[in-house]
C-alpha cells in the first residue's frame, strides 16, 4: 500500500515538474516569437516546437492564440504553416478560444499559399464555427466573403462545403446564397454540383420553416 501511495505521489510530482518545464519552455519560445527574431531558422524552430507543446498541453498555448495568429503574416512559408498547424491543434481542443483570431485565419485564404494551407485554414474556421452560435455568427461573414472572392479558384469547393456546413447548423441572411446554388448547379466540377444541390435543399427547408 505504501509503495502504491509513494508511486502515486511520485507520479503527481513528475506531472507537476513536466508541466513546469513545459511552461518554462513555452515562455522562452514566446519571448523569441514576440520579438520576431531576425533569423528565420530561429522562428521556424521555435514555432515547430510550439506546435509540439500545443499537442501535449493545448490550454497552455491557447491563451497566446493571438500571438500565434500574428505569425501568419511573417515571410517564411514554413513559419506560417507551423503557426496555422498550431492553431489547428488548438481548434480541435477548444475552438471557442480561437474565435478572436478567426479573421486572421481567414486571411490565409487570400494569400499566395499552397492548397494544403488554404484547406487547413478552412478546417480551423469550420472548427471555430461549430463551437457556438456566437462563433458561427462571427465566421459566417468571413466564409461569405470567401465564397465571392474565391469563386473559380481550386479551393472554391472546400469553401462551398464550409458554407453548406454552416447552413446545416443554422445561420441568418442566406437569401443571396440562392444565386450561388443555381449558378453552381451547372458547374463542370461534380463536387461543386453536389454541394450546390445540398445548398438548395437546405435553403428550401429554411424557407419552409419561415
Amino acid at each position: 500500500m505504501d509503495g502504491t501511495h509513494d508511486s502515486i505521489e511520485g507520479s503527481g510530482r513528475h506531472d507537476e515538474l513536466d508541466r513546469a518545464a513545459l511552461l518554462d519552455r513555452w515562455r522562452a519560445l514566446l519571448s523569441a516569437l514576440s520579438l520576431y527574431a531576425p533569423a528565420h531558422r530561429v522562428r521556424v524552430s521555435a514555432v515547430a516546437a510550439l506546435r509540439e507543446i500545443a499537442a501535449r498541453s493545448p490550454k497552455v498555448v491557447a491563451v497566446y492564440a493571438s500571438d500565434v495568429a500574428g505569425l501568419l503574416d511573417v515571410e517564411e512559408r514554413r513559419t506560417r504553416w507551423e503557426a496555422l498547424s498550431t492553431l489547428a491543434v488548438l481548434a480541435e481542443d477548444d475552438p471557442q478560444s480561437l474565435a478572436p483570431v478567426a479573421e486572421a485565419v481567414s486571411g490565409v485564404l487570400y494569400q499566395h499559399e499552397s492548397p494544403a494551407m488554404r484547406r487547413l485554414a478552412l478546417h480551423v474556421l469550420n472548427e471555430i464555427s461549430m463551437a457556438s452560435d456566437e462563433a458561427r455568427a462571427q465566421v459566417w461573414p468571413l466564409l461569405d466573403e470567401a465564397l465571392l472572392l474565391l469563386r473559380g479558384e481550386p479551393e472554391y469547393p472546400a469553401v462551398l462545403a464550409s458554407v453548406v456546413l454552416l447552413l446545416s447548423a443554422g445561420i441568418e441572411e442566406t437569401d443571396h446564397l440562392w444565386d450561388y446554388a443555381l449558378q453552381d448547379a451547372s458547374d463542370r466540377r461534380a463536387r461543386v454540383r453536389v454541394l450546390a444541390s445540398q445548398m438548395r435543399e437546405l435553403l428550401s427547408g429554411e424557407q419552409a420553416c419561415r
